[in-house]
This record gives C-alpha cells, structure tokens and sequence, in this order.
C-alpha cells in the first residue's frame, strides 16, 4: 500500500517521529546509564559506590553501603 497524504499512514509516521523516537532515546541511554557507561563522579570524601559522606570514617568501609573506602 503506498503512502497516501490522504490516508492515515502518514499520521502514524508523523506519531512514531514526536513519540516513539524520544521514548526510544530514552530508553537507550537508561540502559547504558544502568550498564555504567556513564559513571558517576563522586566529590572527594565521598564513598565512590553510593556517595555517602565519609568524613570523619576511620574503619575503612563505607557505613551506608558496606563498600571499601578508598
């Protein structure tokens, strides 16, 4: 079937292009987002795993997450 200014193909299309795309975008950066190719940059003093304050912590584990300061 041939696309048709007249019929309803082109709304589906026009659709897909304001809708479908951006969700899609979306969705793809959330995943690489949740595979770690964005990681994040934690300040100084933080825990590297979940940011969690560690001044002041002289055991060498973050109290919040469990994870090895450094």
């Amino acid at each position: 079937m041939p696309l048709s200014w007249f019929g309803h193909e082109w709304l589906y299309i026009v659709l897909f292009t304001i809708v479908g795309i951006p969700i899609l975008l979306l969705l793809l950066f959330w995943t690489l987002e949740r595979l770690g190719y964005f990681p994040r940059k934690h300040p100084p003093g933080k825990c590297t795993h979940c940011g969690y304050d560690l001044t002041g912590n002289v055991g060498g584990r973050c109290p919040e997450c469990g994870a090895k300061a450094g």
